[in-house]
């Protein structure tokens, strides 16, 4: 995707040098249409992503080493910035090919349906909802697992692995309809999983990293840190960022 949409987008666009140089001047400016404060957001967010996801946590976690586990998160969040920018630069192109767009997010898919031969679109496609859906049951995992091995056993550590095994099928399956009535109710998606996002990141990944670079952390301080960058993060996005 992060190949073949710049591709297609500017030369469908009329090239990058055309691009350019009939984008308004104020477009390119970097300073100029969000605040500094935003724009250092986005960047941490998007730079520091895979240390916070848990799909990358669960493989540096997994790490022979922490050497190995460090050099292997400092890679994949350089590649995971690289990608970000490379997929953000074709939104240049909208002006050009959707002039009449009225929402950004509608961009990739209407330019994979509108000029990707047939069976490209359907890898482009088909690769948009294999993110998402592996993304999906990670988190739904994520959930289940959390409250059945590390919650539940603090209460109840006679319980048995086939109770433990029901209990995490329920969660998952109250957890999915929980998501729906959110995804249905709220405002805007994109909004609710960038506070949902944005709070697990804060929560999760500043102890991830120190507990691979500092030794001495220990599980009070690790939990200390979980909740307040979770609530500090949460409290930032409702009412300090719209001030």
């Amino acid at each position: 995707v992060a190949i073949a949409i710049p591709i297609v987008a500017f030369s469908q666009a009329g090239g990058i040098a055309y691009v350019f140089a009939n984008t308004e001047p104020v477009r390119l400016d970097m300073f100029k249409g969000m605040a500094p404060l935003v724009m250092l957001g986005f960047i941490l967010s998007n730079l520091f992503a895979a240390g916070a996801h848990p799909a990358y946590a669960q493989r540096a976690l997994s790490a022979k080493d922490g050497k190995t586990a460090r050099w292997g998160m400092g890679l994949a969040n350089i590649i995971t910035l690289v990608v970000m920018i490379v997929s953000a630069i074709p939104a240049f192109c909208i002006p050009f090919i959707f002039p009449d767009i009225k929402e950004g997010a509608q961009f990739v898919p209407m330019l994979v349906a509108a000029y990707f031969p047939p069976v490209l679109k359907g890898l482009v496609f088909a690769a948009i909802l294999g993110l998402l859906l592996t993304t999906g049951d990670t988190f739904l995992l994520l959930i289940s697992s959390t409250i059945t091995e590390d919650l539940i056993p603090r209460f109840k550590p006679s319980i048995s692995d086939k109770k433990m095994l029901g209990i995490g099928r329920i969660i998952v399956f109250v957890s999915a309809i929980l998501i729906v009535i959110l995804a249905m109710y709220w405002k805007s998606i994109y909004q609710l999983f960038r506070v949902g996002g944005s709070s697990y990141g804060a929560g999760v990944f500043f102890p991830l990293v120190l507990g691979l670079i500092w030794k001495k952390i220990n599980t009070r301080a690790t939990n200390i840190a979980m909740l307040s960058g979770t609530v500090v993060s949460t409290v930032w996005d409702y009412t300090l960022s719209k001030s």
